[in-house]
């Protein structure tokens, strides 16, 4: 059956009234003439598959050299790298969803957060740690490394956003947040090692600002030995000026001077009296000076990296922490690894870095799904059902999800329609999940067919759809056009999705069916419901409206991620 086939039952006044915002039919002669011309046109069914910030200390007495500029996306260092890493085409990983089991079936109250699928993966054994010491009261420590998925182009235009930020930071002569911008990068983007260098360069400069000469000292030691080339020059006068600044001796070649047992076991009581005095300046000067002079045991080095991190961490300057516990915890002799985790995580999360139950950095797309989804569970949970279909379709039309994931978001999607009493909405979505997936089986067909009901679609004792006759189908469009056009944009999208769910119709028909029902939903303001049919229209070609589709999706995801859709007959059966 074809929708020119259903307007030729309808009533010329009625076809000739299309107004211009529904895909316009033919009129019955050029339909008939139509039909004269192609008599052997066959019918055909389809259904679409588908904390605190830093504390920002004086400016530092300038060494005798010009500090060199950070690097940059337009000028210098950062350029090559972070376009590859903007750019690049790379495979990603879809999230699954890690929740599986029973779900509480919605009931005729408001609706729980027990009827939405579970898409942010969680890790079990999240450690913990007591604050415990090693001769100072908390520094001793342990290990961890960072956990991220392969890049995708949703994580590399975070990963650009947070770098503009950072880059912005510095030109400001804000380099506590530069430091942090560029430190999530490292943790957070998954970035190649030449782009993981230029940001360790780029942290290095913001701390050399600061005058947090021993960060500095660490984070260019960070930098690979074949990256940066044409700053190694930089790289070095900057580690004999951070060095001369700790007090960490060196020969006329710039090497450092090695510690004598006993200089070690000083620097090491005088820090260890300093840090217990609540001097962490002096005492992380004192356990740096260590780090660079002397031969240490893999236990001892653990240890120290761990007491210089614990030094940063008690002056607030979390994003200089990071690695000290992250070295601290690579090495396999450290003691007490749990606290040194507690403290990484910690610092993390101080820093805006979302951590898993094991206390690895999430990236920044992991990151972005999990706060959105928590945003819209919440958003469910209080019943503001319109703020959590809007943030579920952010998700679905920004990021990059398996079939088995997108059937989920699809699933909390079709649930807050129906919570919202949107019928023919809701089981156009619970349909494209039928077809897609296996997902919540009995509950998803009771959803449909009452879905259906509510919409009066006939089926017979097995819930199967009843056929419409040509007779019926060319009735309800007449009512849906008149509806439409006295603005009951409620009626003519239950019309309009009687004749859509009915099955029968071509493929270019379904298309135009659906375009005029997504009309139907922009008209109502609903712009996160009229996304889904916009896109099946212009799934095929011969749409006419399709320019006017195109258009119209566009505008409804600028406002998606502008404001929230008004409110539009909040109660009551909507369509």
């Amino acid at each position: 059956m074809t929708l020119r086939a259903i307007c030729a039952h309808a009533s010329p006044a009625y076809t000739e009234s299309i107004i211009d915002c529904i895909a316009k039919v033919p009129s019955v002669a050029d339909f008939a003439a139509r039909q004269n011309a192609d008599p052997g046109a066959q019918r055909r069914s389809t259904r679409v598959e588908r904390g605190r910030a830093p504390e920002r200390e004086a400016e530092p007495a300038r060494p005798h050299f010009e500090p060199t500029p950070i690097a940059r996306l337009s000028t210098s260092i950062g350029n090559t790298a972070m376009r590859s890493l903007l750019h690049r085409q790379t495979t990603s990983t879809a999230l699954k969803a890690a929740h599986t089991g029973a779900h509480n079936a919605p009931s005729d109250e408001a609706g729980s957060t027990g009827e939405l699928e579970v898409i942010q993966r969680q890790e079990a054994g999240e450690s913990t740690g007591a604050d415990t010491t090693a001769a100072t009261g908390d520094a001793a420590g342990s290990s961890t490394t960072t956990s991220s998925d392969l890049v995708s182009p949703r994580n590399r235009q975070l990963a650009a956003e947070q770098f503009e930020l950072g880059n912005q930071a510095y030109l400001n002569g804000d380099f506590s947040t530069a430091a942090r911008a560029f430190t999530r990068i490292i943790e957070q983007s998954g970035a190649d090692p030449q782009t993981v260098s230029e940001m360790w360069f780029n942290v290095a400069q913001c701390q050399y600002r600061l005058g947090r000469h021993a960060a500095a000292l660490n984070a260019y030691q960070q930098i690979g030995s074949d990256a940066l080339s044409e700053r190694r020059s930089v790289i070095t006068e900057r580690m004999a000026a951070c060095r001369q600044r700790l007090g960490v001796a060196t020969n006329a070649s710039g090497e450092v001077v090695p510690l004598t047992g006993e200089e070690s076991a000083d620097r090491f009581e005088r820090g260890s009296a300093a840090y217990s005095a609540g001097d962490y300046e002096t005492a992380l000067r004192l356990f740096t000076q260590i780090l660079e002079g002397s031969t240490l045991t893999p236990h001892d080095r653990a240890a120290m990296l761990h007491n210089a991190g614990m030094c940063n961490y008690r002056m607030r300057r979390f994003a200089a922490a990071i690695p000290l516990f992250e070295q601290a915890l690579a090495e396999p002799a450290l003691n007490n690894t749990e606290a040194a985790q507690r403290y990484l995580t910690e610092s993390r999360n101080e820093i805006g870095i979302a951590t898993n139950d094991s206390g690895g950095a999430l990236t920044f797309l992991q990151q972005e799904r999990r706060e959105r989804f928590d945003r819209a569970s919440a958003a469910y949970g209080s019943g503001d059902y319109s703020t959590a279909l809007r943030i579920f379709t952010q998700m679905i039309e920004q990021d990059e999800f398996d079939s088995e994931s997108q059937a989920q978001i699809r699933w909390n999607m079709a649930m807050c329609n129906y919570r919202m009493n949107r019928y023919a909405t809701a089981l156009y979505l619970f349909l494209q999940i039928q077809n897609e997936s296996s997902i919540r089986g009995d509950e998803l067909r009771s959803h449909v067919a009452d879905c259906r009901a509510h919409l009066n679609i006939a089926t017979d004792a097995n819930g199967d759809l009843i056929p419409l006759s040509i007779d019926e189908s060319a009735s309800l469009f007449e009512q849906g056009n008149t509806a439409y056009t006295n603005g009951d944009y409620i009626a003519a999208a239950r019309h309009f999705t009687r004749i859509y769910d009915a099955g029968g119709l071509d493929a270019t028909s379904r298309a135009q069916m659906a375009f005029n029902i997504g009309q139907c939903q922009y008209r109502l303001g609903r712009y996160a419901a009229a996304i889904p049919y916009y896109q099946e229209a212009l799934t095929d070609s011969a749409i006419a409206r399709a320019p006017v589709a195109q258009e119209r999706l566009d505008d409804c995801r600028r406002r998606i991620n502008a404001t929230p859709a008004p409110a539009r007959n909040a109660t009551g059966v909507e369509d």
